[in-house]
């Protein structure tokens, strides 16, 4: 949608079909997780024990951060956009809380959990001001931005710890190497939103360009090894 001035109207066309495939994926999974919740409780428990699957609960208030920017972007900016901004982002940092609680126990995060997925559920709270900026919710927004920066850096050692200690993940967790680019990428767009100087945002893009070309060396190099 902001692509507008440099692209012409067809960015906006795009931009409003793709929010609305958005948000129909959105409900159409949230239906069936709530059905999966209904029949098979004992899968969600399952999953969010599990070392490495517990972390895309994230998904869900990701998701809403998302959609809430979406509707911001266009001009949806009512009070009920308000009020799912405020769910999501509310739900992004009580999922922050609780994993975090859960790894800083004796054995909470084990190897075979280090992955960049870890990044989701921490992270993402750096999408708050993608939607709370235009939404009137700056404070919050840099508060909530400022979670996620710090906990940036701390993952990405413990990525790259993982990596120098254990070596590289199975064959099967290839695709997760791609979620480093999301943060370097979604905080240029936040500190542009905050009115930062271009400088700044063009710096974490240029970090996140650099993780794309990691993500994609190690989805070509991973060797097959036992997850463990």
């Amino acid at each position: 949608w902001r692509a507008q001035p440099l692209m012409g109207p067809l960015a906006g066309g795009v931009a409003l079909v793709l929010s609305v495939v958005a948000l129909l994926l959105f409900l159409a999974l949230a239906a069936a997780s709530f059905v999966r919740w209904q029949r098979h409780p004992q899968a969600w428990l399952d999953d969010l024990r599990h070392p490495v699957r517990h972390t895309f609960i994230a998904a869900i208030p990701i998701s809403g951060l998302l959609l809430t920017a979406l509707a911001a972007a266009l001009d949806l900016r009512g009070t009920p956009v308000v009020v799912a901004w405020w769910a999501a982002s509310l739900l992004q940092l009580a999922v922050t809380v609780r994993l975090l609680a859960r790894w800083w126990q004796p054995g909470g995060l084990p190897w075979a959990g280090i992955t960049p997925a870890l990044l989701m559920p921490v992270v993402g709270n750096v999408l708050a001001p993608l939607g709370g900026v235009p939404l009137g919710q700056v404070v919050w927004s840099a508060a909530q931005f400022g979670i996620g920066v710090l906990f940036w850096p701390l993952v990405l050692a413990l990525v790259a710890v993982r990596l120098a200690v254990q070596g590289p993940w199975s064959d099967r967790l290839r695709p997760t190497a791609f979620i480093v680019i999301a943060p370097p990428a979604v905080v240029g767009s936040a500190l542009l939103d905050f009115g930062a100087p271009v400088l700044l945002a063009w710096g974490c893009w240029g970090v996140a360009l650099f993780s794309l070309l990691w993500a994609g060396g190690q989805a070509r190099g991973l060797a097959s090894v036992p997850f463990a």
